[in-house]
């Protein structure tokens, strides 16, 4: 019994280094997937939250891969609910690719939890990842020769957009999570994919199980990850102060780097600098390759024409500047109203006005839309820029076709007065 105080004390200074962040917010949510890592970190955050007067609420991901998935949902909520955990299940109905189903599955459920959290005002995700966790995730970027950033491995605390990543169990071992569960005769499942050799993140898990079995201290390789972490953070310093002094935003959707600025950068910078604009641009969670990130350097040092996919974010070298903005083809369309205000292509805030009552669709303007209103006299005609970058322009649509494009001041020429449109847009990079 003196045991488990002493342990739940312990586990209590976990969150010393969140408590700023998570005083300001009355709740706050858990991700729990019913492994034992996520369960551990929910009754531990529970036990928190019933000690600061806070209030916490979990969130499972059903992905529908497995015939058994609903019904373990279920029983995770029974398992929270002698606790008294307000427990929420989201489904994945989305078409399952046929490649890229882990990286796919994860992405969507960072996806789903984020959204769910914005749509109930609540601004802060707690995420169970442990000791191991971290140490798989170094030697799989060592493996994909990452940078700095990807050798850092997971952040303890992150941000996406309004939503605050807290990952208080980064310096914890599996065994003393699942130790506390026992403890709690508390069950867990054990994931299948876990053991799935055709997933390399389980052959790199048998590398640190064996690394653990020969004596060496995961502890010595997280001190290493700590190191490439104050690198980081360095590193953040600097690419912020050039991504504020020397980045140009445009109103069309894109942004702008003059060659002569960004090639005089040390190319650990540049690096940097190129996977905050695809993070930021391309609304993934997990930052490019570093293979990618390599290729798209030695185009840009040559200073010359170019296109590149990066993470969801294309870049054009043109003369004297990398154009960069988000790939139209990852953008969604959406209904909208008067008085909606929509974050767009996870890096434009649009707002929009006129009749109540009415819908109009954003989306991409597309090439479509661009040959269209291409015959019209009534706009600003932006010279210089590659027409890929028109077709990424946000815009209002209608039964009638495209309705209004602000960043070129079209508006179709029919009773403009009475229909939607765009009032403002504005970039929201971190």
């Amino acid at each position: 019994m003196l045991e488990s105080s002493r342990q739940e004390k312990n586990f209590e200074s976990l969150f010393a280094p969140f408590e700023k962040i998570l005083l300001q917010n009355k709740t706050f949510a858990v991700a729990v997937s019913g492994g034992s890592d996520s369960m551990a970190m929910c009754l531990i955050a529970n036990e928190w939250a019933k000690k600061n007067s806070r209030m916490m609420v979990a969130l499972t991901v059903n992905h529908q891969l497995r015939k058994s998935a609903g019904d373990e949902a279920r029983i995770i909520g029974g398992w929270l609910e002698p606790y008294k955990i307000t427990h929420y299940c989201l489904n994945w109905n989305a078409p399952k690719p046929k490649f890229g189903l882990q990286a796919s599955a994860r992405q969507a459920r960072y996806d789903l939890m984020i959204k769910w959290c914005k749509e109930n005002n609540i601004f802060v995700l707690m995420i169970g990842h442990h000791l191991q966790d971290q140490v798989e995730t170094f030697l799989l970027r060592t493996e994909q020769s990452s940078g700095t950033d990807g050798l850092a491995s997971m952040n303890a605390l992150s941000k996406r957009k309004e939503c605050s990543l807290l990952r208080p169990l980064l310096k914890v071992p599996k065994e003393r999570l699942q130790n506390f569960l026992r403890e709690r005769q508390q069950e867990w499942f054990e994931d299948p994919s876990n053991n799935d050799p055709k997933f390399r993140r389980t052959h790199v898990r048998h590398i640190v199980n064996q690394l653990v079995q020969n004596g060496l201290p995961l502890e010595v390789v997280s001190n290493v990850i700590d190191q490439f972490g104050v690198l980081r953070q360095n590193f953040d310093d600097i690419t912020n102060l050039f991504l504020r002094k020397a980045v140009k935003f445009s109103a069309l959707g894109y942004g702008t780097i003059s060659y002569k600025l960004f090639t005089a950068l040390p190319e650990v910078i540049i690096q940097r600098i190129l996977v905050h604009i695809a993070l930021e641009f391309g609304g993934k969670i997990y930052p490019p390759r570093g293979k990618s990130l390599r290729r798209l350097i030695k185009l840009i040092k040559k200073q010359e024409k170019f296109f590149f996919s990066l993470g969801g974010c294309q870049f054009i070298g043109t003369d004297n500047c990398i154009i960069f903005f988000r790939d139209r083809r990852s953008l969604q369309s959406q209904d909208v109203a008067s008085g909606d205000e929509v974050l767009w292509g996870n890096s434009i805030k649009i707002s929009i006005c006129g009749p109540v009552g009415q819908i109009a669709k954003l989306a991409p303007l597309g090439k479509r839309g661009w040959l269209k209103i291409g015959r019209a006299s009534d706009y600003d005609k932006p010279t210089n820029m590659p027409h890929t970058v028109h077709y990424s322009m946000p815009s209002l649509f209608d039964e009638n076709g495209v309705l209004h494009v602000p960043s070129i001041n079209y508006y179709r020429p029919v009773d403009k007065i009475n229909n939607l449109r765009i009032a403002s847009v504005k970039f929201v990079f971190n």
